[in-house]
Parts: structure tokens; C-alpha cells; sequence
């Protein structure tokens, strides 16, 4: 008959309502994007439990505020960087 095998999946946490709950896994990027008359920097976010096609440009600081234990001190470029920088005239 042969040994059970076990499958376990990681599904991603929900809350009450059945929404899915992110939390951030690690920062793949970072990007400066122009908002009004204002640079925001944006960070790319892989998302636990989720794939990498499914991650994510999210503004940094509400990031930090929402997600107080995410260090985004240590993210790695992509290809060594990006080219998204905020223009000086």
C-alpha cells in the first residue's frame, strides 16, 4: 500500500469577512514616483504566501506605518537598481 503522503499548503491568512490579510515578506525595489507636485518613493513588496508575480508598488511610509516590524533597510535592487529617480531642475 505505500506511506501516506502528506501535502501541506500554506494558505494565506483571512480575516472575518474573508478578505485576504498581507504581510509583507521582502522589499524587491524601490522607486521615487511623482504625486501632484510631490515625490513619493514606492517600494516593491513580495507578499507572504503570494507569488512573485504578485507583487505589488506600495507607497514606503504608509508601508511603515501599517506594517511596523517590515525592515526596508535591507531590500536588494532588481538588476541592480532601478533607474526611477526623482529629477532635480
Amino acid at each position: 500500500m505505500g506511506e501516506p503522503n502528506d501535502i501541506t499548503i500554506d494558505l494565506p491568512l483571512t480575516c472575518d469577512e474573508g478578505e485576504i490579510i498581507l504581510e509583507p515578506e521582502s522589499i524587491l525595489d524601490t522607486r521615487w514616483v511623482k504625486r501632484g507636485l510631490h515625490f513619493v518613493e514606492e517600494s516593491l513588496v513580495k507578499w507572504k504566501r503570494l507569488s512573485l508575480d504578485d507583487a505589488t508598488w506600495e507607497d514606503t511610509k504608509e508601508l511603515r506605518d501599517r506594517f511596523l516590524n517590515v525592515n526596508l533597510e535591507d531590500k536588494v535592487p532588481v538588476d541592480g537598481g532601478g533607474i526611477d529617480k526623482p529629477r532635480r531642475s
